[in-house]
């Protein structure tokens, strides 16, 4: 738990500290970094209050919803957690889901300091081939492919067909 707080407070201080660097740009050049940006920041303050056991959503009704306290189904055999109790397949399998959630996390915040630093269409080939190649995927040809693709069909919806002006970068035009 005590990682799961350092992790989200770090998250925040770097989403505000990013903060000040992509709310100095203008907001018609910054829309995208500044989606990301709250984003990365709400997904922070999430974390932070899971971290802390605080609910963010509340129950669907659910009979299955109402037997579980504290992450523990009353019910259950072995008094175990929801994940599957003393079951090592069930909490690898949670702790690979938060290392996945956590690199992804990462890669967003870099993304977004890439953005300020190089235009869109490189920063976004990149954040998305770092993206797939991070969660698992492993043939580098239709991971470049797919890679490519998508970064393409963004800028042609964002930039051609929408006419929303390009973030701005320092190192190109």
């Amino acid at each position: 738990m005590r990682k799961d707080r350092i992790f989200a407070g770090l998250t925040l201080v770097l989403a505000l500290v990013l903060g000040t660097f992509v709310f100095r740009y203008p907001p018609e050049s910054s829309y995208f970094q500044r989606g990301i940006l709250v984003f990365v920041f709400l997904m922070g303050t999430a974390a932070l209050l899971d971290s802390l056991g605080i609910r963010v959503r509340g129950g669907s009704g659910d009979p299955d919803d109402r037997a579980m306290k504290n992450g523990v189904r009353e019910n259950s055999p072995g008094g175990g957690r929801e994940s599957g109790g003393d079951n090592p397949a069930a909490k690898t399998e949670i702790m690979g889901f938060g290392a996945a959630a956590s690199r992804v996390l990462v890669i967003l915040v870099l993304y977004l300091a890439a953005l300020a630093l190089v235009n869109y269409e490189i920063a976004t080939v990149i954040f998305f081939i770092v993206s797939i190649f991070s969660l698992g995927y492993r043939k580098a040809a239709s991971g470049l492919i797919v890679s490519l693709a998508l970064s393409a069909l963004l800028y042609f919806i964002f930039f051609q067909l929408l006419g929303i002006d390009r973030p701005a970068s320092l190192l190109f035009s």
